[in-house]
């Protein structure tokens, strides 16, 4: 999984030594997980590579200002989770800002964490010593929805998507409309209509 790389920085925290095989599930060409590598550095964590795997030992993390080269939303979330419960303040220079970013600061917020700044230019974490339990809701999927436009687009269909977030698919709305689709949003759910001919809803 892909993912994997995520969990390594609060395995590491919260158990002092963590592994994983290098992530794979992609193959859109070469994404190599440096960044993430070097942030856990810069909080304190000792990084070893094998060619296959990659072991991490942490008696503690403590925070650092860190200054990503590029916005990546993986290294993003994985110096938030890790330095959520480090000693001191982190500092994320150019962060990324997709909204999965700003909904897992909130849901770790939700949890005790003290996280500012998610979803903006620089985002602020000041570590505390535990997190607790609570109850949270996840944004609704903006790529799995996009998903679903494409297939009514591609195959001039008219579907209904619920539970969306409009301003979520901004960047895509405008695509859609100039392959000369018809959308229709009110509040949490889209009609896209790609039927040839179609009348506009009411």
């Amino acid at each position: 999984m892909r993912s994997s790389i995520i969990f390594l920085g609060s395995l590491a925290s919260r158990t002092g030594e963590a592994s994983i095989f290098y992530p794979g599930g992609c193959e859109i060409g070469t994404r190599p997980v440096d960044l993430h590598l070097k942030a856990l550095s810069s909080l304190g964590t000792f990084v070893q590579e094998d060619g296959s795997s990659i072991h991490c030992t942490a008696n503690s993390l403590t925070g650092a200002k860190i200054i990503l080269s590029f916005p990546s939303v993986g290294a993003t979330e994985n110096i938030i989770i890790a330095s959520a419960v480090s000693k001191g303040r982190t500092t994320i220079i150019n962060p990324a800002k997709e909204p999965e970013t700003s909904d897992l600061a909130s849901f770790l917020n939700k949890c005790g964490a003290r996280i500012y700044g998610a979803g903006e230019t620089t985002v602020e974490i000041e570590g505390v010593s535990e997190l607790h339990p609570c109850e949270h809701t996840i944004i609704p999927n903006r790529i799995l929805a996009a998903t679903y436009m494409s297939a009514a687009a591609v195959t001039g269909s008219r579907i209904a998507i619920d539970d969306v977030r409009a301003t979520h698919l901004s960047p895509v709305l405008p695509v859609f409309n100039e392959m000369g689709c018809k959308l229709y949003l009110r509040d949490n759910s889209l009609i896209i209509d790609a039927l040839k001919g179609s009348k506009e809803c009411e």
